[in-house]
C-alpha cells in the first residue's frame, strides 16, 4: 500500500466524531487522528499520532488533549512515557487509545486474522478521559 487511507467515523455512545489517516512512512506506518468528544457536555479535542515499525509494532505515540500531552517511545521493548521508563508496560506490543478504534489496526495488520479469528495482544491502554496508561491484554 502506498499513499494514505482516510476514515471518518462517529461513535454514538461517546457522541464523538473522528478523522483518521493511515500513511506509509519510511520505516513503517503512521496513524494520525483528531477526535471531538464531549466531556461533561463540553466539546473536547484529542489529537494523536502513532508510529509503528514495518511489522506494526508501536515505536512512538503522541497524544494532545487540551493542556495535557502524553509522549510515548518504545525502544527494544522499553516503554518510556513523558521521558520516564514505565516498567509496568514492559512486554506490551501495541498502544491502544481508549476512545478510538484506529489503534485496532495495529494487531489486525500484524496478524492478518481471518474473519471470526480472535487475536490476543498485550497493549499499553490509554484510558479516556483519565489519560493514564495501563497494561492490558485484549482480544
Amino acid at each position: 500500500m502506498k499513499g494514505r487511507i482516510h476514515a471518518v467515523w462517529h461513535c454514538g455512545p461517546n457522541k464523538s466524531i473522528e478523522h483518521f489517516s493511515l500513511t506509509e512512512i519510511e520505516q513503517g506506518w503512521r496513524l494520525r487522528g483528531v477526535a471531538m468528544i464531549p466531556i461533561a457536555d463540553e466539546p473536547a479535542e484529542i489529537r494523536y499520532v502513532v508510529d509503528t515499525d514495518d511489522l506494526w509494532h508501536t515505536t512512538s505515540a503522541s497524544v494532545d488533549f487540551g493542556e495535557r500531552t502524553i509522549e510515548v517511545t518504545v525502544n527494544e521493548g522499553t516503554w518510556t512515557v513523558n521521558g520516564v521508563v514505565d516498567h509496568d508496560l514492559q512486554g506490551c506490543i501495541d498502544i491502544d487509545l481508549g476512545w478510538t478504534p484506529s489503534t485496532n489496526t495495529l494487531p489486525t495488520r500484524r496478524v492478518d486474522p481471518k474473519v471470526g479469528d480472535l487475536v490476543e495482544t498485550r497493549v499499553a491502554w490509554l484510558r479516556f478521559p483519565e489519560m493514564t496508561l495501563d497494561r492490558k491484554s485484549v482480544v
